[in-house]
């Protein structure tokens, strides 16, 4: 066997474990949240050096024409949708944070019980979720729309 795999060989260098069965939603949530807000951080900078062509009508047109292409539509669909999930997330969060949505504090018995894995935050988190596929089922309607027009 070498070193690469492991007996489920899902094992790399260095014993990191690549199996999505252990890992918990909150804590595929907290990857993502993290991941979409660095997207939205490095868009916004390619979108200030986008605008920042509009001082030359020249420029700005090469511009817009270079980024009316279908890969661009996508990827600005793609943008729309972490935009969507990381504000959906960020309200979740902060209810959770805050604790409006965490039950009572009991005396602690062993063997303890997580208080965000069952009851009210986890149907939030099923909420959540439901109502991202909702928003982003209505994003690719209307992004469909804009990416089927211009191939005609």
């Amino acid at each position: 066997m070498s070193q690469l795999e492991s007996k489920s060989g899902n094992r790399l260098r260095g014993g990191i474990e690549l199996s999505l069965r252990k890992v918990k939603l909150e804590r595929l949530l907290y990857y993502l949240q993290r991941i979409t807000g660095l997207s939205l951080v490095i868009y916004l900078f390619a979108h200030l050096v986008e605008t920042s062509n509009r001082t030359d009508p020249l420029k700005w047109s090469e511009t817009v024409s270079f980024l009316d292409r279908t890969p661009f539509h996508l990827g600005l669909m793609l943008l729309v949708m972490a935009l969507a999930f990381h504000g959906l997330n960020g309200i979740r969060l902060i209810l959770l944070e805050n604790g409006f949505l965490l039950p009572r504090p009991t005396q602690p018995v062993y063997p303890y019980r997580k208080a965000i894995s069952s009851g009210i935050p986890r149907i939030l988190t099923i909420f959540l979720l439901l109502l991202f596929s909702l928003v982003a089922l209505l994003i690719i309607k209307e992004f469909y729309g804009v990416i089927s027009c211009q191939r005609t």
